[in-house]
């Protein structure tokens, strides 16, 4: 997995949690 940020991981988790969509924390995790 690439480095994120603990905000970056914040904001994804905060996104997994709200919509339930694992999409939203797949594209960032790629984008490099």
């Amino acid at each position: 997995m690439a480095e994120l940020k603990n905000d970056e991981v914040k904001a994804c988790l905060q996104k997994l949690a709200t919509h339930e969509l694992e999409n939203s924390c797949t594209v960032p995790l790629q984008s490099s």
